[in-house]
């Protein structure tokens, strides 16, 4: 049997170091009650009112020096946290004071807290509003030579924002991230997310944008004369009775337009005809179905003259 001398002493330096290092963590563990410590403790808001948001930088985190308990505080599950109880706090900006009131500590955990720094937060609430605006989409890019954009078009075309009230009034629409059509032959179908730069701003639904950029052959304008106003109202007289239409039609199009494939018309039912001029201006729709990309751009004159016929 081996004497007890033996055991001791074999290994003994590999011994040595292990009682040096075990000494170490319970200190490193346990340490002295007496001296101060310092640990980052996360701070969190609890209470804050119902349509209510803090507009003004949040603190993250605290640090707290105190004396007792051990560097397990942080190891587990229980941590300790600062928090700030907003219930009474109203709109504008509050100065909270932070101390011990304000840590909530694990379960049987005793520590003397000697200071919490910052010592107090400068917090800004406000109210939050909501309202629509329409979405703008934003396409970056040319097409391929030959190749223009024909229509751009978006659903849905408004969204509802939410937000501090001095911020979501500043906001007149909201565009998408940027889309590009560079190079494109045709027309493309695009998913989009809103680009609002306001963290604190969001919409509902926050859904993506779905956008569709009608692409087609180049076009030319034209110029179709002597097309016939028709009035809603057979009393009425319109002056000029014709207008002149430019229109633009894709460069492969061999067809010929004439003034018989656009209706020109006019609509008394939102004018006030016991005016001395009453000027309006002139509807212009297609007689029949057109290949894609034909479109009227421009009507001239802009604005045509009613009046009643005179009772004879």
């Amino acid at each position: 049997m081996r004497d007890l001398k033996d055991v001791v002493l074999e290994n003994w330096g590999l011994k040595v170091i292990s009682l040096l290092l075990a000494v170490t963590l319970w200190f490193a563990v346990h340490g002295d009650p007496a001296t101060e410590k310092t640990i980052t403790v996360p701070v969190e808001t609890h209470n804050l009112r119902r349509n209510f948001v803090i507009t003004s930088e949040q603190p993250q985190s605290v640090q707290v020096t105190y004396r007792g308990g051990g560097p397990s505080v942080w190891f587990g599950e229980s941590v300790p946290v600062c928090v700030i109880d907003l219930s009474d706090a109203d709109e504008g900006e509050h100065i909270i004071p932070l101390g011990t009131e304000n840590l909530r500590l694990p379960r049987g955990l005793v520590l003397e807290v000697l200071a919490v720094h910052p010592a107090r937060v400068h917090l800004t609430l406000e109210k939050t509003a909501s309202k629509e605006v329409p979405i703008l989409a934003v396409v970056t890019g040319e097409p391929a030579a030959g190749f223009e954009v024909y229509e751009i078009a978006h659903s849905p075309p408004r969204t509802t924002i939410t937000g501090p009230w001095t911020r979501v009034e500043k906001v007149s629409e909201v565009m998408t991230e940027a889309l590009s059509i560079q190079g494109k032959r045709e027309s493309v179908h695009l998913l989009a997310n809103l680009n609002i730069k306001d963290s604190l701003i969001h919409s509902s639904p926050p859904s993506q944008v779905e956008v569709k950029v009608e692409i087609g052959a180049r076009r030319r304008r034209i110029t179709i004369h002597e097309v016939p106003v028709l009035p809603d109202d057979t009393s009425l007289i319109v002056t000029p009775s014709r207008v002149s239409i430019q229109v633009l039609v894709p460069e492969t199009f061999a067809g010929v337009l004439t003034a018989a494939d656009f209706n020109a018309t006019v609509s008394a039912r939102k004018v006030d005809l016991t005016l001395p001029v009453v000027k309006v201006r002139p509807d212009i729709s297609f007689a029949h179905p057109m290949q894609p990309g034909i479109k009227v751009e421009d009507v001239h004159p802009s604005l045509v003259t009613l009046h009643r016929m005179e009772k004879s």
